[in-house]
């Protein structure tokens, strides 16, 4: 495979993020298309006559082959997209399909990029990123305590968590 790309190029860079612009569905294999990939040779001839580790026009396709017929389970999206999270990084899919299925109030505050009070670690992370530092409280079996340190516009901010969720936020 090795070789085979670098004679005829790639439709993706690694680390790229691009669109995926198709899905088709047949009955034992899921194609899906990448940045308009897939949709004939153009893309395959123009790389030949180019060269070596040339990057093709017209993306590229991935064929996810399965040893059976295909059911309305097994191509349910949160299946898809498991199975394409072991070829591709789906983390965006998967934070805006988190962000949908959340409640109104703790979607703005992300959007806000701020913190409230029943946020998840997930949440806090996506409103804020990585915290400049983080503390471990001791804690009996059945509670969890954790604290998450930021400095975020000339404020410190001061993250509390119990069992998961935000329990307390200070700014100074």
């Amino acid at each position: 495979m090795t070789k085979w790309l670098k004679a005829k190029g790639v439709g993706v860079e690694r680390d790229e993020w691009v669109t995926i612009t198709n899905v088709k569905i047949d009955s034992d294999k899921v194609e899906i298309h990448l940045e308009g990939g897939g949709e004939g040779r153009r893309g395959s001839n123009h790389a030949n006559k180019v060269g070596a580790s040339y990057k093709r026009a017209g993306g590229s396709r991935l064929n996810l082959k399965y040893q059976k017929d295909l059911n309305d389970t097994d191509i349910a999206p949160q299946y898809i997209l498991t199975f394409m999270a072991r070829l591709l990084d789906v983390s965006r899919i998967q934070q805006k399909i988190e962000e949908q299925e959340m409640p109104t109030d703790l979607r703005d505050a992300i959007e806000a990029h701020t913190v409230t009070e029943k946020m998840t670690y997930a949440m806090v992370l996506m409103s804020f990123g990585e915290p400049d530092q983080k503390k471990v409280d001791e804690s009996s079996d059945t509670d969890l305590r954790e604290t998450w340190f930021y400095l975020k516009n000339g404020h410190r901010w001061v993250v509390h968590f119990e069992n998961g969720k935000v329990a307390k936020t200070q700014v100074f």
